[in-house]
C-alpha cells in the first residue's frame, strides 16, 4: 500500500513523464524504483518539496505605463489592440488580458475620470 501511494506522488508522476517516455511494465517500475530508491521517504516529505511554478515577474515602469494608458482610453481592449499592445510591451496577449480584467474588476466605476 506504501508503495502504491509512493509511486502516485505528483513528484514521481513527473519524473516518469520527463525521463521514462514509451517504456512501460516492469522496466518502468525498475526505472522508477531506481531513481526513487533514496528519495521515497523524502518524496513524502512537505517541507523537501520543491515548487514548479514559476517565480512572479512584475511588470516594469513602461509596460504599467502604457497598460494604465490604454486602459485610460478604452476599458475593454479589442483582439486586435491586445495583440499591438502585447507586441510593443514585451508580453503575451494573455498578459494584456489579465491584466485589463483585474484593473475592470478592481477600479472603482465612479471614480473614473473622463476627458471632455
Amino acid at each position: 500500500m506504501e508503495a502504491v501511494l509512493k509511486l502516485q506522488h505528483p513528484n514521481v508522476i513527473r519524473y516518469i513523464a520527463a525521463h521514462a517516455g514509451p517504456i512501460t511494465g516492469p522496466a518502468k517500475l525498475s526505472l522508477i524504483m531506481e531513481h526513487c530508491a533514496d528519495n521515497f521517504s523524502s518524496t513524502l516529505d512537505w517541507t523537501n518539496q520543491v515548487s514548479l511554478r514559476k517565480k512572479r515577474k512584475p511588470f516594469t515602469k513602461y509596460q504599467n505605463m502604457g497598460l494604465e494608458n490604454e486602459y485610460f482610453y478604452n476599458t475593454y481592449v479589442t483582439k486586435e489592440k491586445r495583440w499591438e499592445l502585447a507586441r510593443n510591451l514585451q508580453l503575451t496577449g494573455r498578459q494584456v488580458k489579465i491584466w485589463h480584467v483585474l484593473e475592470t474588476k478592481t477600479s472603482p466605476k465612479n471614480c473614473r475620470v473622463w476627458l471632455i
